[in-house]
């Protein structure tokens, strides 16, 4: 724990989870 790689692995994770949620769900509107 409070590991600095760790933590920004983290942030990188769920940003990119966030960006394909999205890209989803505009995905999802146009079809």
């Amino acid at each position: 724990m409070g590991n600095p790689y760790e933590s920004w692995l983290a942030n990188e994770v769920d940003r990119r989870w966030e960006r394909t949620q999205s890209e989803n769900e505009i995905e999802s509107e146009e079809s």
